[in-house]
């Protein structure tokens, strides 16, 4: 899927890449506190198999990166 740039103004461009590097520092928290207090292992391919939160934690900062790229075109 293809976004017309033109339609995002600076200012939405930069809540986004805000938004996406909180939900990365959010990802990297449950990844590092959370998911290793966990009493039962957590179901294989679920949201919180470590596999898992660890593809969340990339594709956002990926994300981030890619709209930080953009901003400054």
């Amino acid at each position: 899927m293809h976004v017309c740039l033109s339609r995002i103004t600076m200012e939405e461009a930069k809540e986004v890449h805000a938004s996406l590097r909180k939900a990365a520092g959010i990802f990297k928290l449950i990844e590092h506190n959370f998911n290793p207090k966990l009493t039962e292992r957590p179901k294989e391919a679920g949201d919180l198999d470590p596999r898992v939160i660890s593809a969340y934690l990339t594709q956002c900062t990926a994300e981030a990166q890619e709209g930080g790229i953009f901003c400054h075109l």
